[in-house]
C-alpha cells in the first residue's frame, strides 16, 4: 500500500476516536520543514546578536580611551612580541562581523584599523561593511593599503570587491611603505606585492584590467626576473616561471625588454636569465600558433 494512503488511513482512524484530531488534505510536510528552518535561522540571528552585543561590552568597556587588546603569538621564540589591536582590529582578525558592526557605533575611527586587518585575513563580508562607511571616504590611502595588503595574501574576492574604490592614481604614502614601493601608485604596488609572493592569480587578476603604463610593467616584470634568475637551485626557478608566462602572456613586448635590457654580472644567474629568455620565447609563440 503506498505510503500517503497508509498515512491517511491512520489519519482517519485517530479522527474517528478523538474528537481533537483533524484530517486536513492540505497539510504539506515540506512546508512544515521549510517554516522550522526560517525560524531556526531567525533564532540564530537573534543569538548572533546577543553575542555580538556581550562581546562588545567584553572588548570595549566604558572607560575612555578605548583599551588596546594583546594576543600571544605562537612563536618558537618565546621573547616574541605580542600583537597589539584595537577593538575594532580584534575582531576582525577573527572574522567577527556582527561585533565589528556593534564596535563601529562607538568607535568609527577604528575604522582603518579594521580594515587593514579583514583585508590582511581575507574577510570579504567586514571589508564590504566597513567600505561602506564615510570614515574612509576621507581617506583613500587607508583602502590602497588595505588592497596591497589583499594582494600580498592572494584574496581575489577581496581584492575584486576593493577594486572600484582605490584611487588609480594615487601614490604609496606612509611609514609602511617599503624602499621599492615609494613613488609607485598602490596599482603597480600590488603587482609588486604579487611578484613577491609569487602569486599567479593575484598577478593574473591585476594585469586584466591593463591599469599599468607601460615602465610600471617593465619595472615589475625585470623585479621578477630578478628573483627567478637568483634563485640557488634549478627547482626554485621552475616555481617562478609561470608568473613570468603571466606577465609575457598578457603583454608579448615583455619578452624582448627581458632580453635586451636584463644584465648580471653573475655568470649562473646569466646562463639562468638566458635559459628563462628561451623559454619564455618559445612558450608565448607555441601559445600564439595554437
Amino acid at each position: 500500500m503506498p505510503r500517503a494512503r497508509r498515512r491517511s488511513l491512520v489519519v482517519d482512524h485517530f479522527s474517528c476516536q478523538f474528537s481533537g484530531v483533524v484530517d486536513n488534505p492540505d497539510l504539506d510536510l515540506d512546508d512544515i520543514v521549510l517554516e522550522m528552518l526560517e525560524r531556526r535561522h531567525d533564532r540564530i540571528t537573534k543569538s548572533d546578536v546577543e553575542r555580538a552585543d556581550a562581546l562588545r561590552r567584553f572588548v570595549l568597556p566604558t572607560s575612555s580611551p578605548p583599551p588596546l587588546l594583546k594576543i600571544k603569538q605562537s612563536s618558537n621564540n618565546s621573547l616574541g612580541q605580542p600583537m597589539v589591536f584595537t577593538p575594532i582590529q580584534f575582531a576582525s582578525y577573527f572574522g567577527e562581523t556582527n561585533v565589528v558592526h556593534a564596535l563601529l557605533c562607538q568607535h568609527p575611527s577604528q575604522v582603518e584599523d579594521g580594515l587593514m586587518e579583514a583585508s590582511r585575513q581575507g574577510y570579504l563580508a567586514i571589508v564590504q561593511m566597513l567600505l561602506s562607511t564615510l570614515q574612509l571616504l576621507r581617506n583613500p590611502h587607508a583602502v590602497g593599503r588595505a588592497f596591497v595588503l589583499a594582494t600580498t595574501h592572494c584574496h581575489v574576492d577581496v581584492m575584486a570587491h576593493m577594486y572600484p574604490h582605490v584611487n588609480s592614481d594615487l601614490l604609496c604614502k606612509g611609514d609602511w611603505c617599503s624602499r621599492d614601493q615609494l613613488g609607485l601608485r598602490y596599482m603597480a604596488a600590488a603587482v609588486h606585492a604579487a611578484v613577491e609572493q609569487n602569486s599567479v592569480d593575484a598577478l593574473t587578476w591585476l594585469l586584466q584590467w591593463n591599469h599599468l603604463h607601460k615602465f610600471e610593467l617593465e619595472r615589475a616584470f625585470m623585479v621578477a626576473m630578478s628573483r627567478a634568475t637568483s634563485q640557488a637551485s634549478n627547482e626554485e626557478v621552475l616555481r617562478h616561471l609561470p608568473l613570468l608566462c603571466a606577465f609575457v602572456h598578457h603583454q608579448p613586448f615583455l619578452a624582448s625588454v627581458m632580453a635586451r635590457d636584463y644584465k648580471d654580472s653573475d655568470q649562473t644567474n646569466a646562463r639562468q636569465a638566458k635559459a628563462v629568455t628561451s623559454y619564455l620565447l618559445a612558450d608565448l609563440h607555441t601559445n600564439k600558433a595554437m
